[in-house]
């Protein structure tokens, strides 16, 4: 049975008090100094934990042992080395280059002197496969042309086909236009349209004037601008305008206006 309040002092140590408590506690008690303990224990956690967070304590751990964790493996990581010379005060760090730079630049190297080596010997250069394309081209197109050679046949054999006479006129409008009209009656060349002609005998004569132009300079020479199958259809193209008689322009210079000369052979030999 405890013992009444009247037997406990009125004046004791605080000591004593807990004592007399404990020995008296209830069990509402018990569970109170429970919590005491709990709070306690709670108390000591956050001091450790925050302890933690002070730099002086890391100095205090003791580095660990084991095979796993080696006394090199808590050693300082080294930092990045200062070049020796400085400029206006400024270091370089001795940060050497990456290796996989040293490869791109190696591979790019080779690759430059592959890309030579075969580019320039074994590949055909530009002027000659452009020269090739264009043979093949001419072939294509001038087929059958490429079977008659210049001369007098070869110009009657277009006059008489349309489709080939059509390739000359559009030859005569890219180079011949600027200086004899569109019609062909003349604006500082001659006209092409009437039966007078100046250096100009026969339809290999044409031709030939196409080719190497006159002597005074007043015609250019095209045998630079056009092959020969193109200088056999615009000469078609010039002397099948004979005929249509069109007016000289007034532009033309009186001392183009030429002398008459026999009609051209009837194309394609028909009588």
């Amino acid at each position: 049975m405890s013992p009444n309040k009247s037997d406990i002092p009125r004046i004791i140590r605080f000591e004593q008090f807990e004592e007399e408590s404990r020995r008296t506690a209830s069990p509402q008690a018990e569970r109170i100094e429970h919590l005491r303990d709990d709070m306690h224990r709670a108390q000591q956690r956050y001091s450790d934990a925050t302890r933690a967070f002070a730099p002086e304590y890391y100095g205090q751990v003791a580095a660990p042992s084991g095979p796993s964790h080696s006394a090199a493996a808590i050693q300082p990581q080294p930092q990045d080395e200062l070049t020796d010379h400085s400029y206006d005060g400024i270091q370089e760090y001795d940060n050497p280059t990456p290796g996989w730079w040293y490869a791109i630049f190696a591979g790019s190297a080779v690759f430059s002197l592959l890309y030579v080596m075969v580019f320039h010997t074994l590949v055909p250069s530009l002027p000659e496969r452009h020269a090739a394309a264009e043979a093949a081209s001419l072939d294509a197109q001038f087929a059958e042309l490429n079977q008659l050679p210049m001369g007098e046949d070869k110009i009657l054999a277009i006059m008489a086909e349309p489709a080939w006479l059509s390739q000359g006129e559009a030859i005569y409008q890219g180079t011949c236009a600027l200086c004899h009209s569109a019609d062909g009656s003349g604006l500082v060349g001659p006209n092409l349209t009437d039966d007078k002609y100046k250096n100009i005998t026969g339809l290999v004569s044409i031709a030939d004037l196409i080719t190497t132009g006159t002597t005074n300079g007043a015609m250019p020479s095209q045998k630079n601008i056009l092959n020969e199958n193109e200088i056999a259809l615009v000469a078609a193209y010039a002397a099948s305008l004979r005929g249509r008689d069109l007016p000289t322009n007034p532009t033309v210079s009186p001392d183009y206006e030429g002398v008459p000369i026999d009609p051209w052979p009837t194309p394609g030999g028909a009588e």
